[in-house]
């Protein structure tokens, strides 16, 4: 995610009433080392997510603060919906996919971009069935 993206995604969620936590880039850089990491290691360099009892009122979901993100061998949970009923998850292969307690189900989106693009115009793209 680019500079000009994430400007473009923020001004979309604060047009939303969402306001996203301020970058955390050091820590993003610390947490997410894999080369497969790297979209979300971009997305967190520009903001540390949402408040955890924040979400986006278009979709119900929240992305998560550093703190709260899984880092897991075969995925990296990073937002839920509907507080927690399902968590998102990054895989090695860009994908976006839903998971539940680490197990993975249905892939919503085939990157990061693509997930966040969803998550403000198409949310109903995003759920698993």
């Amino acid at each position: 995610m680019d500079a000009r993206d994430f400007e473009a995604f923020r001004a979309a969620m604060q047009a939303a009433g969402t306001e996203l936590r301020p970058p955390r880039p050091e820590l993003a850089a610390r947490m997410l080392q894999a080369d497969w990491h790297r979209p979300l290691r971009a997305f967190y360099a520009h903001c540390d997510g949402m408040a955890r009892a924040d979400y986006h009122d278009g979709s119900e979901i929240c992305l998560w603060p550093l703190e709260h993100v899984a880092v897991r061998s075969a995925h990296v949970e990073f937002a839920d919906w509907l507080i927690d009923s399902h968590a998102y998850a990054l895989r090695p292969d860009g994908a976006i996919v839903i998971s539940d307690n680490g197990s993975e189900y249905d892939r919503v989106a085939g990157s990061l971009s693509e997930f966040l693009e969803r998550m403000l115009y198409a949310p109903d793209r995003l759920f698993a069935g």
